[in-house]
């Protein structure tokens, strides 16, 4: 059982990690676009952002748990929301937002080998 749970906090750390650092730099490249008035740039990551999250929303569930999820999930919406509606700034805002509970999840589920011990 030991070794199973040692397994598991190896992968589920390993890719909410990675996964988390992607998010973050495709929040940033989008939040660069919309700040250059390349808004159609930003509406294509922002895009390729929901999609990604929308394929591993399952995955992160049973990494994370469903109210973070739903948290980041809300910001990831309003961004492609609000680049539809062309309120960029409160696109920057939920940009920004995003990007604080983005890092929030990545701390808070940093473990160590002792949490799975």
């Amino acid at each position: 059982v030991l070794t199973l749970l040692m397994v598991y906090n190896v992968f589920s750390e390993g890719f909410l990690i990675k996964y988390c650092n992607e998010t973050l730099n495709m929040l940033e490249i989008c939040a660069e676009n919309i700040k250059n008035e390349a808004y159609s740039e930003a509406e294509v990551t922002a895009d390729k952002l929901l999609d990604s999250w929308e394929k591993r929303n399952t995955l992160l569930s049973v990494i994370i748990g469903d109210s973070d999820i739903s948290k980041s999930y809300g910001n990831i919406v309003a961004i492609a929301s609000c680049l539809d509606d062309t309120t960029y700034e409160e696109c920057l805002s939920a940009i920004r937002e995003c990007q604080g509970n983005i890092r929030e999840i990545k701390e808070q589920n940093r473990t160590g080998l002792g949490n799975v011990l």
